[in-house]
């Protein structure tokens, strides 16, 4: 799609993000931020949505899991003593 419209893949994944925040995946909203080099308001969703949800079913494993991917990804890092 990106060599036939001619457009830049940011923008591709720009728009599959606000589609994926329109129908509340934010999941999906967040990859595609994430894809789009968008580190702030991939961040921004992740700790909105996901990682509060995550954190309050207990679910520390995917908390770290979050944290582990933005750290790879960018130079993004947070103290969790009780998610190791």
């Amino acid at each position: 799609m990106v060599e036939k419209l001619k457009v830049p893949k940011v923008w591709v994944y720009q728009a599959k993000a606000l589609r994926a925040s329109q129908e509340e995946w934010y999941d999906l909203k967040a990859l595609h931020l994430l894809s789009a080099g968008l580190w702030n308001s991939a961040h921004d969703t992740i700790m909105e949505h996901l990682a509060v949800d995550a954190i309050i079913n207990g679910e520390l494993e995917f908390v770290w899991l979050l944290q582990t991917v933005l750290a790879s990804i960018t130079s993004f890092s947070f103290e969790c003593d009780t998610c190791r």
